[in-house]
């Protein structure tokens, strides 16, 4: 690359970036909240080395509809329309969402997965409701009170000299892990308890440690259920996966998850076990697939 274009490659990227989402202020036409589409701006600003006059000369260009007489209204309520900083703050007072405990809750009752929604688009329903949840905590209670040191820690030389906010810090760093792994424990349950029960009854078998363990156990279970050559040899589900009862559907996944889990763990006894599993439940599914289905359904599939 010559010198003559170098200067060039800056100019190109902020052209680019420049180029920001639009923002009517509508949720149904933007596709995003107000909140989402302030982060992407910022990102925008971070990345490009915007000052906050530079970054309102972009933002004025992605604003539509109501977003836009909204902005042009600024001067007359005596707000700074030509600095971001100033602008940003308005507008998450006008459009943010307002979030409440009530209506993180609310956010609560609905935590099923739908019919046709992907185990993907659940697991990220699941997460924002424990980061709204989260959020929503008081900075007061993730502060522990009343600790009182072990004689050990306070007979340790030096230890009376730290001052009380680095003491304090500690806690705080410590309150503030055990806040985050108690919000993971609680998405976790909650992901497995609202799944459909075909997944869900799976999953309680081996519990996942981790929201992103859990939603990526769900994942390939509805690979396996979505692929047509896990079901040859298996009955056409025609069952209604809100039933809690007995599900061939389940044990059919449940080998095929089995046979997953071993080879992910590099278990070879596990591997060979779950293959001959395998093939004594597609030898008799061949000859007589029918008279299999009408007999029990359990019988091929019971590998448990």
């Amino acid at each position: 690359m010559s010198d003559d274009d170098a200067p060039a490659i800056p100019a190109l990227m902020q052209v680019d970036l420049a180029k920001l989402p639009i923002w009517s202020g509508e949720l149904k036409k933007d596709g995003y909240t107000c909140e989402q589409w302030v982060e992407r701006v910022n990102r925008a600003q971070t990345t490009a080395g915007w000052t906050p006059q530079q970054t309102m000369a972009y933002v004025y260009n992605a604003l539509r509809g109501s977003a836009l007489l909204w902005y042009e209204a600024l001067p007359r309520y005596g707000v700074d329309d030509k600095d971001w900083n100033v602008v940003r703050t308005e507008l998450l007072d006008a459009y943010s969402r307002v979030q409440t405990t009530r209506t993180a809750v609310i956010g609560l009752s609905n935590l099923n997965q739908g019919a046709d929604e992907p185990v993907n688009d659940f697991g990220a329903r699941v997460a924002k409701v424990i980061n709204d949840l989260d959020r929503l905590m008081p900075a007061a209670a993730r502060q522990p009170a009343g600790v009182v040191w072990p004689a050990g820690f306070t007979a340790l030389a030096g230890f009376n000299a730290l001052a009380a906010a680095t003491k304090q810090d500690v806690l705080n760093d410590a309150a503030n892990k055990a806040v985050w792994n108690t919000m993971n424990h609680m998405g976790v349950q909650l992901f497995i308890s609202n799944l459909k029960p075909v997944f869900r009854d799976e999953l309680m078998k081996n519990p996942p440690a981790t929201l992103m363990e859990a939603v990526k156990a769900a994942r390939h279970l509805e690979k396996i259920k979505q692929d047509p050559k896990s079901t040859a040899a298996v009955s056409v589900i025609t069952t209604n996966e809100a039933n809690d009862e007995f599900d061939p559907q389940i044990e059919a996944l449940s080998t095929s998850f089995k046979s997953w889990l071993q080879n992910k763990r590099g278990a070879s006894r596990g591997r060979g076990r779950s293959r001959g599993n395998s093939n004594n439940s597609r030898g008799p599914g061949r000859g007589n697939n029918n008279s299999q289905r009408n007999d029990n359904n359990s019988n091929t599939y019971n590998t448990c």
